[in-house]
């Protein structure tokens, strides 16, 4: 449906393949789906410079495009590109992206070329889960209450001519509709709860709470006052507006700030700007400047910057739509921008170790790291250079900015980060409490605790000792912000870490990988895996590396008994298209010798 790139069925598999100048192209079910289900399917792509995707509770509408028809819906997107974001969830024809790949980084290093990845979708009532290759990736709670569509594997379109011939697979596809139930994500994943002013159960479990009721001022009040501003701001229809007064700044109702101070943080809020407006959410807000105007903070910058002048001011766009304010421009593609009118998705992460990120509609669009001299650099320049220590605070409070200009604000979520002399991956409060002292540290949820020798709650938490993990910490030095993940990456039951870092242009990425020995009771280091690029590791315990030096190639590994990476086999170096049989049949022959080893 809707273009006319072509399809087939090749040893087992459907088979699409793009075509020149076709837009987007579906091969659809022959009937809708109702209710609840679970899909699942495999799927391999040759070709990073395109991408694709498997639409699900989708629709056609046969007069779109000018009579070529249009299939829209939701789709779990495939992105083998330099984006990489693969499992995130695209609202085709519709509303575009609604879990983008930034929201999760674990989508992003885990869809390769080449080799086929496991998919899974589970649609309950409005929620949606995406999980690729076993891990959990997207979490979405959505507003649309009709539970019904059909399924469609995508062809894209394609903008080059040499890009004609590039092919998609999918095979062992599967759906299941009878006794779903919802299936437990690990916590620590993101959810875009489009319903607003709410949170479900597994955000509650996972330490987020709302700032916003969506009925009342509780837990807010005026800057450099005892109560909530009696006039300048509205409470109504699940809003918290800013009323205009001619946009002088902080004339009307003036600020208002959190009643609660917060160091690291996770915050997540949605905003609705009116045409030329200007607002902003500060954070670090400390009252101690006594200075008349708007109370003194880190600003994300809110913004019609179509309009007003302050977008055209300061140095290089620093002063537009979800800058840090007059010191960091935000590098935002237009297409991430919802304009005046309609609700944009502000999210702020400051980490224990002072880095931060700004996010806008689940594109990040800045980062930087605070208290640095680099920081302090760009605070001697601007307007804030005559506030001594500005932003540099242990704690502050969360501002919402009256700037005379109609701005409304709602869905105000926060979750505490754990600082950084705790070092807790999980951190919802009742595990703080129970766990954390002076022997234990970084708390994990796994599900199967009873593999650890270490203090455990219910069958529920583990905790690792400290002196566990100091290893690796010291490994990490130098890596702006390592992330950890726990799963049983070598197939033996134990849980794993893998610590890993990717900030695109910014650093390279690296894996190091920490197998759990059960007989010594502690993480051993595997030594050579942090020289491997694109790692995974597969049910039957093989290690496939893959990379791009002008051509793709692609390297497999097993692990030795003494802990380390030995390549099995060749290297399989081609042209992107023409590779993965070759990779097969390679990967086909250490296995055979894997199988033979005793």
């Amino acid at each position: 449906m809707a273009g006319t790139a072509d399809y087939k069925v090749e040893d087992g598999a459907i088979v699409g393949i793009t075509t020149s100048g076709s837009p987007n192209t579906f091969l659809v079910s022959d009937k809708k789906f109702t209710g609840d289900f679970i899909l699942e399917m495999e799927v391999k792509m040759d070709d990073s410079t395109t991408n694709s995707g498997i639409q699900f509770k989708s629709n056609y509408d046969s007069a779109a495009n000018k009579g070529r028809g249009r299939v829209f819906g939701y789709q779990f997107e495939l992105d083998p590109s330099s984006r990489k974001w693969s499992g995130g969830v695209y609202d085709e024809g519709r509303r575009e992206w609604l879990y983008t790949g930034s929201l999760n980084s674990r989508s992003q290093t885990l869809f390769t070329t080449g080799v086929y990845h496991k998919i899974k979708i589970e649609c309950t009532g409005t929620t949606i889960k995406t999980w690729l290759d076993g891990a959990a990736i997207a979490y979405v709670i959505d507003t649309l209450k009709k539970n019904e569509g059909l399924i469609a594997l995508q062809v894209h379109s394609i903008g080059k001519p040499e890009q004609a011939g590039i092919k998609l697979y999918w095979k062992n596809i599967r759906i299941n509709t009878a006794n779903v139930s919802s299936t437990t994500f690990p916590k620590g994943i993101y959810v875009a709860n489009l319903i607003p002013n709410s949170l479900n159960g597994y955000e509650v479990q996972d330490g987020w709470k709302l700032l916003f009721d969506g009925r009342s001022s509780d837990g807010w009040t005026g800057a450099y006052k005892k109560t909530f501003p009696e006039k300048g701001w509205e409470i109504k229809n699940g809003m918290m507006k800013v009323l205009p007064s001619a946009g002088s700044e902080s004339a009307n109702g003036g600020d208002i700030v959190t009643k609660e101070e917060f160091s690291a943080f996770d915050l997540s809020f949605e905003f609705l700007l009116t045409p030329g407006a200007n607002s902003g959410l500060k954070y670090f807000v400390t009252l101690s400047e006594n200075n008349p105007g708007s109370a003194i903070g880190l600003e994300y910058q809110v913004l019609d910057d179509t309009l007003h002048p302050d977008a055209k001011m300061g140095l290089n766009g620093n002063r537009t739509l979800a800058s840090l304010y007059d010191l960091i421009k935000a590098n935002k593609q237009s297409r991430f921008i919802k304009q005046p009118g309609k609700w944009n998705t502000g999210r702020i992460i400051v980490y224990p170790n002072n880095h931060v990120e700004h996010y806008l509609n689940g594109m990040k669009v800045l980062e930087y790291e605070r208290i640095s001299q680099a920081y302090r650099d760009l605070v001697a320049i601007s307007k804030y250079k005559v506030w001594p220590n500005f932003g540099e605070a242990k704690q502050g409070r969360i501002l919402l900015q009256d700037h005379g200009n109609e701005v409304s604000f709602r869905s105000i979520k926060i979750k505490k980060l754990i600082s950084n002399q705790t070092s807790s991956i999980y951190n919802s409060t009742e595990t703080i409490k129970k766990y954390f002292n002076e022997e234990y540290g970084f708390t994990i949820e796994i599900d199967d605790p009873e593999h650890y020798d270490y203090v455990s709650n219910n069958a529920k938490f583990t905790v690792i000792r400290m002196r566990d993990m100091r290893k690796v910490i010291e490994d990490s030095i130098g890596c702006m912000m390592p992330e950890f993940e726990f799963e049983d990456y070598n197939k033996d039951g134990l849980k794993d870490i893998l610590v890993y870092h990717d900030h695109g242009a910014r650093a390279n990425t690296f894996y190091y990988l920490y197998l759990a020995d059960k007989l010594h009771k502690t993480f051993v280091k595997v030594k050579g895996f942090e020289k491997l690029s694109n790692t995974s590791i597969d049910e039957n315990k093989i290690v496939t590396s893959y990379g791009l030096a002008g051509l793709t190639y692609y390297s497999f590994y097993i692990i030795t008994k003494d802990f380390e990476v030995k390549q099995v086999g060749k290297t399989i170096e081609d042209d992107p298209r023409d590779i993965s049989d070759r990779v097969e049949m390679e990967y086909n022959r250490v296995l055979s010798l894997v199988k033979k080893k005793p």
